[in-house]
């Protein structure tokens, strides 16, 4: 085997050799290189982005960036978050940071999101120093990430019915419930609390579970029937995926 090379670059390729024994088929990975001095090249991902897609706050996230050296002699390398880290962005870094020629490295990229809506970020990686004591430019790729972060907001701390004969219902008082955050808000279920008044209920027309877009508003409608004299107290308890709690 030869190797010729026609540009300034490392080349990759394989030898099958087909032989008459058990295992029939033997594959060779073949690698050279034209650069003399050490050169960082990222394989994966391509484009110089590493996207999370859409993520969960408060959810870990990881992604892999495999980094290559083409060039003919060892080097170190360094590699940082440079935005984003106080958005939940950070690297995992292997163990050594000495790549030898045409050797491959894995830098875990980690992603815990601490605010909803589009998060964007940037992460370096920079060979070490020649011979003379150079640095080639640092490589710079993009991170980004959609974090689906819902807030559950009521209308009211407080619901006040007015005066009732004893014997009556109310009309409807509706407590809304808005997704002032990102993401879809989860409204499940729909109950009082442990020590309500059992003089309190819930209109019919309520259908759970609801799905409420960023910006949208539930109406849940609760009644209030005087079944005997003096005030009556209820809390009503809303379960969603609000990262604010219920």
């Amino acid at each position: 085997v030869t190797y010729r090379p026609q540009l300034d670059e490392a080349s990759f390729g394989t030898l099958v050799l087909e032989a008459n024994d058990d295992n029939g088929i033997y594959e060779i990975p073949l690698m050279g290189t034209a650069i003399e001095q050490a050169s960082l090249n990222v394989t994966h991902p391509t484009g110089f982005a590493v996207d999370f897609g859409q993520v969960e706050f408060g959810s870990l996230r990881s992604r892999t960036v495999t980094l290559r050296n083409d060039g003919g002699t060892p080097t170190t390398f360094e590699a940082m978050v440079t935005a984003g880290a106080e958005l939940g962005f950070s690297l995992v870094l292997p163990e050594a940071d000495l790549l030898g020629p045409l050797e491959s490295v894995q830098i875990g990229v980690d992603l815990v999101a601490g605010q909803g809506g589009p998060l964007a970020g940037s992460m370096s990686i920079e060979a070490g120093p020649d011979a003379e004591g150079n640095r080639p430019e640092a490589i710079t790729m993009s991170l980004a990430a959609e974090c689906s972060a819902p807030v559950a907001t009521p209308s009211e701390g407080v619901v006040t019915f007015p005066d009732l004969v004893e014997g009556w219902t109310s009309a409807p008082m509706p407590v809304t419930v808005t997704n002032t955050g990102s993401g879809t808000l989860i409204v499940s279920s729909v109950e009082f609390d442990m020590g309500s008044s059992d003089q309190y209920q819930l209109a019919q027309g309520l259908t759970l579970p609801a799905m409420l877009n960023p910006g949208d508003t539930l109406e849940i409608p609760v009644l209030l029937t005087a079944l005997a004299l003096g005030d009556s107290l209820g809390a009503l308890l809303v379960n969603t995926n609000s990262i604010e709690g219920d």
